[in-house]
């Protein structure tokens, strides 16, 4: 009876060990908002470091408010351990004063040989994937100066920006598609007008005209639409016939909303983009006080010879949105076709 007991005592020891040796080495999954860039500065560096990194992430979107693509949130420096596995990170300094808490963090994180190369040479910014956690990407900022960060930015500022918005979208797609799709849906879309999106769970049809070649899909808190509109092809598309199809657009299918011309931008896609044009503004409710950003995206079936009309609307009074844009682009990106029989 001892022995039994020494045993099975002496396995659970030894699965405990297993379990402990083996997890030493795997990382947690990164933590935070994936629009959410955690800057890790002294008080003394924080303007500088601002600087640059609006530089870089320049985006802003028009709600009909301004508002920043990312957010940057500013951390003390002796925060660092408590933060490390955001997924977002980046640690600036500029200077050689060790006294700055930011310096310091920077040259520990760095080493002596490899933190004086970085301030003295052209590759001041050191860019790193997992570093401390599963999808994290990690950046150090280590300068002399402002002046000489920006010379050392030379044109990276997109290669850069591209970087993290690889990791946004890849973290995204997974929240919006790896579980609960609605493949019953996106299925017979593809069966019954051979197209599809995918389709995240909380969206639903609240409009479907197979006569006009219409689908309407909504989502609740916040309030968010995507409708699709399609026919045959039979003109060449330049920018005035897109301008005026966007513009119709509401007109046509929502009745009591319209396209506003305040920061309205059309842009025709390029090699690396999914759709052929994109126009992005403000919409506004004819009937009631009610309005907030769209955008609308034209792409071309090759297979059938159709065009398509990709619009989504957000209504968020006085909440930041831009993510949500984000996400639904994400999700409007996902079109795909079928040939027709």
């Amino acid at each position: 009876m001892i022995y039994i007991f020494f045993k099975r005592k002496t396995f659970i020891v030894f699965i405990i060990l297993f379990l402990l040796i083996n997890s030493c080495g795997v990382k947690r999954a990164s933590i935070g908002a994936d629009n959410e860039l955690v800057v890790i500065a002294s008080l003394k560096d924080r303007k500088s470091t601002e600087v640059i990194l609006q530089y870089i992430f320049d985006d802003t979107v028009f709600t009909p408010q301004p508002e920043p693509v990312y957010k940057i949130k500013f951390i003390e420096p002796k925060n660092f351990e408590d933060l490390k596995q955001q997924t977002s990170l980046i640690v600036s300094s500029f200077g050689n004063d060790l006294k700055n808490s930011g310096t310091k963090l920077v040259r520990q994180l760095l080493g002596e040989k490899k933190f004086i190369d970085t301030i003295s040479g052209n590759n001041q910014f050191i860019i790193s994937k997992d570093q401390f956690a599963k999808n994290q990407l990690f950046m150090i900022v280590n300068s002399p100066n402002e002046s000489s960060i920006l010379e050392s930015l030379n044109g990276k500022e997109n290669w850069i920006k591209g970087l993290f918005e690889e990791k946004y979208n890849s973290r995204q797609k997974s929240f919006l598609f790896s579980d609960a799709r609605q493949t019953e849906l996106e299925q017979r879309l593809l069966g019954t007008y051979f197209w599809s999106i995918k389709i995240p769970w909380g969206w639903n049809i609240i409009k479907e005209v197979p006569d006009s070649n219409f689908i309407w899909l909504g989502k609740e808190l916040p309030y968010q639409w995507i409708s699709v509109q399609w026919e045959y092809l039979n003109n060449t598309l330049d920018s005035s016939t897109v301008n005026n199809m966007v513009y119709t657009f509401p007109k046509i299918n929502y009745k009591n909303i319209q396209f506003n011309s305040y920061k309205f931008s059309l842009v025709q896609g390029i090699n690396d983009t999914w759709f052929d044009w994109e126009a992005s503004g403000i919409w506004e409710s004819i009937q009631e006080a009610k309005g907030g950003p769209f955008k609308l995206f034209i792409k071309i079936d090759n297979l059938n010879k159709r065009i398509f009309l990709i619009n989504f609307l957000i209504h968020y009074p006085g909440k930041n949105k831009s993510n949500y844009i984000r996400q639904m682009e994400l999700i409007a990106s996902t079109i795909n076709f079928e040939n027709i029989k």
